[in-house]
């Protein structure tokens, strides 16, 4: 992982907590969710809506919980992250596997095609003895 050159950038990401201090992750496909200790597992909505229809959904369906707070979460710098080796590698070895396939499938070919040819052979014969 080479990094090119950092990037100064201002941008907000936000994560929605409980008063127990959990975090809410997704649950999966057509989860609700639930809730974490970990931020780094935590679901991060890019824009505050998102956060916002959460805090709302829980506050509406669980108000015994209280109302779940919002954490703004802000990042000032990018590192950018040269892909060029890993992707030139990767094409390199996906090339290198479709060669050993086509390799492999004329392998295949090819003995079915001695296979087809023997049998054909010995049925020529077999015709010939029976003509003579």
């Amino acid at each position: 992982m080479e990094s090119v050159e950092k990037l100064e950038i201002d941008i907000e990401f936000f994560a929605v907590r409980n008063k127990d201090g959990k975090y809410f992750r997704n649950a999966g496909f057509g989860g609700i969710g639930n809730w974490n200790d970990d931020i780094k597992k935590a679901k991060i909505y890019p824009q505050i809506g998102g956060a916002r229809g959460r805090v709302t959904w829980f506050a509406k369906y669980y108000p015994e919980f209280g109302v779940p707070d919002i954490i703004k979460i802000t990042a000032n710098q990018a590192v950018v992250i040269n892909e060029s080796e890993r992707v030139d590698r990767a094409i390199k070895k996906k090339e290198e596997r479709e060669l050993n396939r086509q390799k492999e499938q004329a392998k295949r070919k090819l003995k079915a095609a001695e296979d087809e040819f023997a049998r054909a052979s010995k049925n020529l014969q077999k015709l010939k003895d029976e003509i003579s």
